[in-house]
């Protein structure tokens, strides 16, 4: 129950002033007790301090001074000195209550509750205010059933004292009990109006119950009783400007900033006070200094983005008005602000998209459209739909109109965060407002969203029988068959579209789509030329136009148009792409580096640069830019997949993992996508107890049961649970056929004794992709023992398609060596040492192969040389190695290579065999 906890609390500094070498401490304190009496709490302080400075161990002057700071509200500097008053032995019974007091003020809960057993031997009228204490420590450490006992407790020894009402007050507000709650603290403040905590507790009960007035005055009157309190500040700031009282806010947002000049809150007060008053650049400033500090509200974004507009910073605009954007209701003039961000930017291909539904209403909204190309307000079936809002004046004001729109907000809002219920806010909304196009739109999109096509067929319909000479009717049906793969309807209703206006972008370019998708490559290029003429400087059309001819004619459009307009960011792209297509790779990062990278970059603004890199071979860019994008923007999820990706790539899976970690702690916490490059990834480096903990919480969410079933039987497969891995193992091979899920698969069924099915299931899958070199490599590895002649045939396979695969070149050499295929063995062994000079294992084959074609000498170099990378730790090498030296008459040393061959059941025989030859040498 965070709501009730202290926001801030910090001590006022006060200048103490020197104190003559005659005064006693006892002198001072009489003095401080006079300045007391007579309110003057400043000088009383200065007293106060000099009488501690007389005599610090002083246990009355410590507790006046904390009882004063206390009186004033100065959490910290009460906490100071009322706890060297208890260290100084001060009365338990004065100094308990007041510290528990001061421990709230600084929001030090588990302090309170330590004070208990103390707390046990104060007399009972003292010990409830203790109670009503550590009721709200036990709430705000969300220890709901001992702040029940103490406010129990309380109410036990005197239910009309006024802390046991306060402790049932705390209890009420914390289980929602708001009207008990109320009636708790109106009997305190009758008893006693001035009540410190009886005041702050109003004040919440108040902004619970959305009397943002009376809660402004309860702050009020609590700041009056303990001025140097800086909480209070925050509250009564916070209340002002729920109660619209923005000028008033702002005062107490800078007494605030004086103090803490980057306590977000009073920035976030400060932003909103200066932006009704158009005070754009303070406003914008203090909405960023928040932001910066994750305070993090969207209506601090759309103060930063509005006010970047009006102040021309497209960019940042652009930047703040993108995170919310998703969230404004169509007819929100935000809305327009980012389109002409968008615009200013040349963005241009999105400003449908933030337009979507958008009504004119007025002679300065019409103005604003015609600002903006027909075209671009006809783009896209969904966009459409949202557009014929634009053409559609609904001037309704009454309340249900404003109800509706609220409904529109909540639903859309709902919506975004995947909670299904917003499809209800948005009936709600039409049934509250059946004429209200922008909620019939929102739904129609809610509904192709979720997928709830019938819903979104039957307003379209509705659409088009209302509105038969408009194209957007057919466009947004278009765009539902377009969303069902359903091509032949989504066809017919883009022909009706066009019949009644031919220049139509979203229709010719999706006409254009839909031919490509059927193979009809020249009714494709026929919609792409007609699109071409009609829109020459639109990006989507000649896009598809270049991607259609490929030629001089398509290629010199997109240049001229690049040329003529080299600023706009959008023709930038178009334009690398047509150079990357051409293999101009030089040219393509010229042009690249000319836009600078920023928080704003779109997205395929980086991925052209990284893919530039990966052209030119250059890794170490490659991973710098992946890095920079990373920490240019750290919320885009791609940078984070692409580096994890290039972690493990470069057998560094520690790093990936440490990534994976702090984006899900960060950012990303919800992105499914990295939780399941997590999972993989435990699995992969047989990280086994991490695996199964991160699998039991991926359960917890609801994981997808396909996936579930596949990481369940790795971790049996890990678990050499071959038995209960292989049924899973099947299943997940079914729905995700793939080399590694029937690797995965062979190897359980090879751990339970399945030889012959593992090499069968292999196989099979061999069957329908035969290029699948990686599962050929596992099953020639299965055949080594058992059919040497078909392993052979398989590892023969894979070097023609990959004559550079050193595990196929070595292990074909061994084969070819048992088999005496010796200058067969000669050739493979010589190329995998030309590509693995330093692999231990190929090099111990390139000695068998010399020592059986009777090369004993240049057999020792290589078998010493695999003997030494090794470091004697490899059985086999070490057994050829001995094998080796008794050859060239080296018997002495072979004995003491074998004496350090571990014994091992498999290689026992043999290793007795070279012994028994080493001997009779």
């Amino acid at each position: 129950m965070k709501w009730l906890s202290v926001l801030v609390c910090c001590s006022v500094l006060i200048n103490i002033g020197g104190c003559s070498e005659s005064e006693t401490a006892l002198t001072h304190l009489n003095k401080a007790k006079t300045y007391f009496d007579e309110n003057k709490f400043d000088e009383s302080i200065i007293e106060l301090k000099n009488a501690i400075k007389k005599a610090p161990d002083n246990a009355n002057a410590r507790f006046f001074l904390g009882q004063l700071y206390l009186h004033q509200g100065s959490g910290l500097n009460a906490v100071k000195e009322l706890e060297k008053a208890q260290e100084y032995n001060y009365s338990p019974v004065k100094v308990l209550p007041l510290l528990a007091r001061a421990y709230i003020l600084v929001d030090a809960d588990t302090d309170i509750l330590a004070l208990n057993e103390q707390a046990q031997l104060l007399p009972d009228d003292i010990k409830i205010r203790y109670l009503a204490y550590k009721t709200l420590a036990a709430i705000r450490t969300e220890n709901i059933a001992l702040a029940t006992e103490a406010a129990a407790q309380a109410n036990a020894f005197d239910s009309v004292s006024l802390y046991s009402m306060m402790a049932v007050a705390y209890l009420n507000l914390a289980e929602k009990q708001v009207i008990k709650a109320n009636t708790q603290v109106l009997r305190v403040l009758t008893a006693e109006p001035k009540n410190p905590d009886a005041l702050m507790l109003q004040g919440q009960i108040a902004t619970a119950m959305n009397d943002h007035a009376r809660a402004s005055s309860s702050y009020l009157q609590f700041a009056q009783v303990q001025p140097k309190s800086s909480v209070v500040i925050l509250f009564l700031a916070d209340s002002l400007l729920k109660e619209q009282k923005f000028s008033a806010a702002e005062k107490y947002a800078d007494i605030i900033l004086l103090k803490l000049p980057n306590q977000p809150f009073a920035h976030y007060v400060k932003a909103i006070a200066l932006f009704e008053i158009k005070a754009y650049r303070g406003a914008k400033n203090h909405a960023e200094i928040a932001l910066r500090s994750n305070f993090n509200r969207p209506y601090l974004q759309l103060i930063a983005g509005v006010s970047s507009y009006f102040l021309d910073d497209f960019e940042q605009s652009h930047h703040h008005l993108n995170s919310i954007v998703q969230y404004l209701t169509p007819e929100h003039p935000a809305r327009k602000i980012f389109a002409l961000s968008q615009l200013q930017l040349g963005l241009v291909g999105e400003i449908s998209e933030t337009l979507s539904g958008f009504t004119s209403v007025s002679k300065e909204d019409d103005k604003f459209l015609s600002s903006l190309s027909y075209q671009l307000a006809e783009l896209g079936a969904y966009q459409d739909a949202k557009a014929l809002a634009r053409q559609v004046s609904t001037h309704e004001t009454d309340d249900t109109v404003t109800n509706a729109e609220q409904n529109i907000r909540e639903g859309m809002l709902k919506l975004v965060l995947n909670d299904p219920s917003g499809i209800q806010n948005l009936k709600a909304a039409l049934a509250q407002s059946p004429g209200m196009l922008s909620a019939e739109l929102a739904l129609a999109y809610a509904a192709i969203q979720t997928g709830d096509f019938d819903q979104a067929l039957d307003i379209s319909q509705k659409w088009k029988n209302e509105y038969p000479d408009n194209p957007v009717s057919y466009n947004v049906l278009a765009g539902v068959y377009l969303k069902k793969r359903e091509l032949t309807k989504a066809k017919e209703a883009l022909l009706q579209s066009l019949a009644i206006a031919p220049n139509n972008l979203f229709a010719l370019t999706e006409l254009t789509s839909i031919a490509q998708r059927q193979k009809n490559d020249q009714a494709a290029k026929r919609w792409s030329e007609m699109a071409v003429i009609a829109f020459p400087a639109n990006v989507k059309t000649l896009r598809q136009h270049y991607g259609l001819f490929k030629n001089e004619s398509a290629f010199a459009k997109i240049k001229t148009l690049f040329e003529t307009n080299k600023a706009d960011l959008s023709y930038g792209i178009l334009y690398t792409e047509a150079l990357l297509d051409r293999d101009n790779i030089m040219a393509a990062d010229q042009v690249l580096a000319s836009y600078p990278s920023s928080i704003t970059s779109p997205k395929k603004l980086w991925q052209l640069k990284l893919f530039v890199q990966k052209k030119q071979d250059n890794d170490i860019n490659y991973q710098r830019l992946l890095e920079d994008w990373l920490q240019t923007n750290p919320y885009h999820i791609k940078p984070v997949l692409l580096l994890v990706k290039q972690f493990v790539n470069k057998q560094q899976a520690d790093r990936a993992l440490v990534l994976i970690n702090k984006s899900l702690a960060g950012p990303h916490k919800d992105n499914k996508m990295l939780k399941m490059a997590k999972m993989q990834l435990l699995l992969e480096e047989k990280l086994l107890r991490e695996a199964k903990d991160f699998y039991t919480q991926l359960e917890s969410e609801g994981m997808n049961k396909k996936l579930s079933q596949g990481f369940q039987g790795r971790i049996y497969l890990l678990e050499k649970s071959y038995a209960q891995a292989i049924p899973l193992l099947k299943a997940y091979y079914t729905h995700f056929p793939s080399s590694q899920n029937i690797i995965l698969l062979a190897s359980s069924l090879q751990g339970d004794n399945q030889a012959n099915a593992a090499i069968t299931s292999l196989e099979s899958h061999l069957v329908s992709n035969e290029k699948d070199d990686k599962v050929r490599a596992q099953l020639a590895n299965l055949y080594l023992q058992t059919q040497p002649d078909k392993a052979i045939s398989h590892y023969e396979k894979i070097l023609t398609r990959l004559p550079n695969n050193i595990i196929a070149l070595n292990n074909l050499a061994w084969l070819n060596i048992e088999k005496g295929e010796l200058e067969t063995a000669l050739l493979h062994s010589k190329k995998a040492m030309d590509l693995a000079p330093e692999n231990p294992n190929v090099v111990d084959t390139r000695g068998m192969v010399l020592l059986k074609t009777g090369n004993s000498l240049g057999a020792w170099k290589a078998s010493s040389k695999a003997y030494k990378i090794s470091n004697g730790q490899d059985i086999s090498i070490a057994l050829n190695y001995a094998e080796v030296l008794i050859s060239i008459n080296e018997s002495q040393k072979a004995l003491d290579v074998l004496q350090k061959v571990a014994n091992n059941s498999g290689t026992r025989q043999r290793k007795n065999s070279l012994i028994t030859l080493a001997k009779s040498n």
